[in-house]
């Protein structure tokens, strides 16, 4: 929900294009490549700690972005709506009834902003970014490398994927990330310089609105699907973690200023190397590779992330975006080592086609 703006802002309307294209194929394709009955679930028992980490992390983040934006957005009110929100949706246990109610807030607030001429003001020409090849480059390393991994560990996509059988998970997953979702990402894109450079307080409440009922749904969803993967203590580890972000916001917020940067954005786009190294360092190496959890490959697995961390910490926090393209090709490199002698992996549960 905010991601794109700070790349319009950054790369132009190019930068949005990248977040879009690798985003939405990535996840869609998802549908397609666990089409085969009991791939998913195999997935989830083989790798259940990594998807339930997912999911903390994505509470957290959520929890730091209502504090941070939507506050600024809607005050007071936005967290309240977020709160409220999480806990109908999480009590209701109607997640497709609910989401589609959410999703025609969100579209009604597209439609009432863009007929008010608030959106898609001050974008950049596309072509005016070209001086920027090797940020873009950097930027479409990044985004293919997190959108086409992290979505094996999403528990909330895989409930959905184990919830269809064929064609119809198939389907359904390539017309709901091309089409809502799209809608969505959209939506990103008209309100970027929006958010960026300050428009009317009738559009920031209804953005916040939007962020609200958005973050409440999606943070319900996953802890709903993590007390299905693991009854027992997760979903509770989530909501402490919740409340320990949300009472640390303000301090960490005004520690993480830096010169042409507020602390909530520092924040930001720290949480995004979750996203776009941590997690899919661990899909590429013992999904795609197929590494089995051993000593050796807990090892490589922190060693690539330290040794890839500085670059991208220079290109996703100061600048400029180039410099994720070594960290990216760190990651890359390390799948290729070999496996310890005598050391096996199971193939069950590689996200592949079949």
């Amino acid at each position: 929900m905010y991601l794109p703006v700070l790349l319009v802002r950054d790369l132009g309307v190019w930068g949005w294009v990248i977040f879009a294209v690798p985003n939405i194929v990535g996840a869609a394709a998802m549908g397609w490549v666990l089409r085969r009955p009991g791939v998913s679930q195999r997935i989830v028992d083989g790798h259940r700690s990594a998807c339930l980490w997912f999911s903390v992390v994505t509470i957290a983040f959520h929890i730091f972005f209502v504090g941070w934006m939507v506050q600024r957005l809607l005050g007071g009110w936005g967290i309240g709506l977020f709160v409220a929100t999480a806990a109908l949706v999480y009590a209701l246990r109607r997640d497709l009834a609910v989401g589609v109610i959410v999703l025609t807030c969100s579209l009604m607030a597209m439609a009432f902003l863009l007929g008010r001429g608030e959106l898609f003001g001050s974008l950049t020409p596309p072509w005016q970014h070209w001086r920027l090849p090797a940020d873009l480059a950097g930027l479409a390393a990044v985004a293919c490398l997190g959108f086409l991994l992290c979505p094996y560990l999403d528990l909330t996509f895989h409930r959905a994927r184990q919830a269809t059988g064929e064609p119809a998970g198939s389907i359904a997953f390539a017309a709901g990330f091309v089409g809502p979702f799209l809608l969505m990402i959209l939506f990103t894109l008209g309100y970027a310089a929006l958010l960026e450079y300050g428009g009317s307080t009738v559009a920031s409440g209804v953005l916040g609105l939007h962020m609200a009922l958005q973050s409440g749904f999606t943070v319900a969803v996953h802890l709903r699907a993590m007390r299905q993967a693991s009854p027992a203590r997760w979903p509770w580890v989530a909501l402490a973690m919740a409340v320990v972000v949300a009472g640390l916001i303000p301090a960490v917020e005004r520690l993480a200023s830096m010169p042409g940067r507020p602390g909530g954005e520092v924040i930001y786009r720290c949480f995004m190397v979750f996203y776009g190294l941590v997690f899919p360092t661990y899909v590429w190496l013992f999904m795609v590779r197929r590494r089995p959890w051993d000593r050796a490959g807990a090892l490589l697995l922190g060693g690539a992330i330290a040794a890839a961390v500085p670059f991208y910490a220079m290109g996703f926090i100061f600048g400029p975006v180039v410099w994720i393209l070594p960290g990216v090709g760190i990651v890359l490199a390390a799948g290729l080592v070999r496996r310890p002698a005598g050391g096996t992996a199971s193939t069950k549960d590689a996200p592949r086609p079949g």
